[in-house]
């Protein structure tokens, strides 16, 4: 799993409500399409493609934490089908996955 924590400008927060991860994604936090025990899947845009991308985000204390063993799954799944995993990411607390929004 890639970490960013080093990088203390991975995560800025920005004007409008809106989060940068890096260079290439950003958030509007306002932006939720969904969230549940393990987590919350936001509307994020990969600025290099200007593409809507989804961004889910689970706390790495979480009391049934998923998403390492999902990103797993879904990163074999990703040859055969629509998914697609663009960046996994753990920023101190926080697991992020970033894949194609469908």
């Amino acid at each position: 799993m890639e970490s960013n924590f080093e990088n203390d400008t991975y995560l800025n927060f920005d004007k409008e409500n809106e989060v940068k991860l890096g260079e290439t994604f950003s958030i509007n936090y306002k932006n939720i399409l969904g969230n549940g025990s393990f987590g919350v899947i936001y509307l994020g845009y990969d600025n290099r493609t200007n593409s809507e991308v989804a961004i889910k985000m689970e706390h790495q204390n979480a009391k049934n934490p998923q998403l390492i063993n999902e990103s797993k799954i879904l990163k074999l799944l990703q040859g055969g089908g629509n998914y697609k995993i663009y960046q996994i990411i753990m920023i101190i607390f926080i697991y992020i996955i970033i894949m194609l929004y469908l």
